[in-house]
């Protein structure tokens, strides 16, 4: 007893000795002063001795170096504080804990140093002025502060987690050019954030496009973001916690060229009600949609490989789920807890693996679609055989589609109007591209994406300097163009969406379009008259499915400039011409569709009233009983008569 009551004793007069570099004093107004040099740090199981009297107002004065952490700590009645240009750091949780009525704090120039919560849930804290003298924000500096605005000076490199998370009236941050670290979640659950803007020169950081947005300019990932976001075109990647906690934020468009969402990207976003995940992002992050409460319908791509753990939990508003057949893995907790869900859809051949309470308070006897072989599978399979109700897709109304160049996989299904897309991102304006989808599509749906639309007329002139030109017929902006059809376009935008036109099926059966042989004319370029070529074999197709390991003599792919050139392999939903590698011989050298009349040479055709008025090449009205076989004009276009 006796060594254990010296031990105690010693501690006591250790920790008085601490405190001896400074002293206090506590008016009966509540005005309390500290002088000395070094102040202690303290903690919450070892508070400040003034902690728990009313401290009013804080005089630190000249001479004192530091703030200890946790100094004034759950100090609930202090208004004001004096700092002397003697203190250099203000250390953790200083002021953390509910000094709720500090409205405003002036910290002197001599600071260099502030710690990790600082000012943490000091509500009423509404303005700060951080000195030029800072070099970090750290972890949670001003979270839970009632700061409006904030302007980060030029000083600081570093803002840390949560530096300013939760700030729930600041409606505008201003980044220097000089910051060169910002951690994720730096700004989450700022409520109000509608203005976010990084100064000119900033080489780590930039807010392109008046993007609102802090965006990491090397890896153009968005890791800042508010309610008046604008994601460019350019972003690839929504960072982590990018946008968590931004209830004001009602709609998004993600655009196409996005690849990866983070996690908790848009978690607790109670407000957004849907979301389109771009084609070819490959997995969605842990808690990416977590409690988005109001989120009533995500479309997910094909091309999706793994949605993470608790992604869509709490979503309580979503109403129906289709899984890409490409899935092959679902975390824990992903959709757990999304009670309003009354049918759920996978594609996946193979049941994807799930964690541990995947559909967790997910309502059972819900209908689980799946393909009509992998049934038996479902019903076998851990988490998914908890479903009662486990039916074939060809039975589920609700079916999508999101196809790309890259993910063609055509899931087996009846899909209603409208309800397949296919989207390609990477055309360039003024150049030709070509396509040949498995749905029907009405151009008058594109008529902002491209000029001018070609089918081709399966003909081909060969000039006697090897030169073979296919022939086209231009086609209006009323036109519905068939599955398997191919055809060109010239662009005038860089991105494409189709959407079927008509209700599809697609089965594990569905082929690629049969090639069409193209007739070929031996053509001398001045009087037009045509012999017709056997010796060329030649035929024009499409594709849904990546072609490889392609003869290079015998393929050809369409060039943005209008020519062809051989090709090992093929995209799909694209044009194609095959040529039998022997018709090299009969000296076709290069192949190109005929956009510009330069099989003619008219330069100027003037029409009569007779419609069915019929002209050769220089402008004569012709008989058509009477006609040799060549090339001919009729009602403005171009005819081939051949032989009869």
């Amino acid at each position: 007893m006796k060594k254990l009551f010296t031990l105690v004793i010693l501690s006591v007069i250790a920790f008085n000795t601490v405190h001896a570099e400074i002293s206090w004093t506590l008016s009966k107004d509540g005005t309390l002063t500290i002088s000395g040099t070094d102040m202690p740090d303290y903690w919450s199981w070892q508070p400040a001795p003034w902690h728990g009297d009313r401290v009013f107002k804080v005089i630190i004065e000249d001479g004192v170096t530091n703030i200890g952490s946790y100094a004034f700590a759950g100090c609930s009645y202090l208004t004001s504080i004096t700092i002397a240009n003697s203190v250099t750091s203000i250390g953790d949780y200083a002021f953390s804990g509910g000094c709720s009525r500090l409205s405003s704090i002036t910290i002197p120039n001599s600071v260099t140093s502030i710690g990790k919560y600082v000012f943490r849930d000091c509500s009423g804290l509404t303005s700060v002025s951080i000195p030029n003298t800072v070099n970090s924000i750290e972890q949670g500096t001003f979270a839970g502060s009632g700061l409006t605005s904030i302007t980060i000076p030029n000083s600081v490199t570093n803002i840390g987690d949560f530096a300013f998370g939760n700030c729930e009236n600041l409606s505008s941050v201003t980044i220097s050019k000089n910051v060169r670290s910002i951690v994720g979640g730096a700004f989450s659950h700022c409520y109000s954030l509608n203005s976010i803007l990084v100064e000119n020169g900033n080489p780590i950081y930039d807010s392109r496009d008046d993007s609102n947005a802090i965006i990491e300019t090397k890896s153009n990932t968005l890791i800042v973001g508010c309610q008046n976001t604008v994601i460019p075109e350019s972003v690839k990647g929504i960072g982590e916690k990018a946008f968590s906690g931004c209830t004001g934020l009602a709609s998004i468009t993600i655009p196409t060229s996005v690849t990866n969402i983070g996690q908790y990207a848009f978690y607790w976003c109670t407000n957004l009600s849907s979301i389109t995940i771009p084609a070819y992002v490959t997995s969605i992050g842990a808690s990416a949609f977590g409690a988005c409460s109001n989120l009533i319908s995500v479309t997910l791509p094909e091309g999706v490989r793994s949605i993470g753990n608790n992604a869509f939990s709490g979503c309580t508003s979503l109403v129906s789920v289709a899984i890409p057949k490409s899935v092959t893995d679902i975390g824990y907790n992903a959709f757990s807890r999304c009670t309003g869900l009354t049918s759920l859809t996978c594609n996946a051949i193979v049941p994807p693996f799930c964690g541990s309470d995947c559909f967790s308070q997910v309502n059972k006897s819900i209908p689980l679609y799946v393909p009509e072989k992998s049934v038996d599978a479902y019903i076998n399979a851990k988490q998914w055989n908890s479903f009662i109700n486990i039916l074939t897709i060809h039975e589920n109304p609700s079916l999508t589609l999101s196809l790309t160049d890259k993910h063609s996989d055509l899931t087996e299904g009846y899909y209603q109007k409208n309800k397949v897309t296919f989207t390609r991102n990477n055309l360039s304006v003024g150049d030709y591209a070509t396509f040949c989808l498995p749905f029907d599509i009405d151009l008058s749906k594109t008529t902002d994406v491209f000029s001018k639309v070609y089918l081709p007329l399966n003909i081909g002139l060969l000039k006697p300097s090897g030169t073979l030109l296919m022939l086209l017929d231009e086609v209006n902006n009323n036109t519905i163009i068939k599955a398997g059809q191919a055809f060109v376009a010239k662009c005038q935008k860089s991105e494409v969406v189709f959407e079927n036109c008509s209700d599809v099926t697609f089965d594990n059966t569905t082929p690629n379009p049969i090639p069409s042989k193209v007739k070929i004319y031996n053509f001398d370029g001045t009087s037009g008259a045509l012999t017709q070529n056997t010796d060329v074999n030649l035929k024009i197709g499409g594709t849904y499915s990546n072609l490889t390991k392609l003869d290079k003599n015998n393929y050809r792919t369409l060039f943005s400039n209008g020519s062809f050139d051989s090709t090992t392999s093929v995209n799909p939903f694209q044009m194609y011409v095959y040529i039998d590698g022997s018709s090299l011989g009969s000296k076709v050298t290069s192949i190109s569709f005929e956009f510009n009349d330069v099989a003619t040479g008219i330069k100027e055709l003037r029409m009569n009233n007779i419609s069915s008025s019929i002209y050769d090449l220089n402008g004569r009205m012709v008989i058509e009983k009477n006609l040799k076989p060549g090339l001919y004009i009729k009602q403005g276009k171009k005819i081939v008569i051949g032989s009869r």
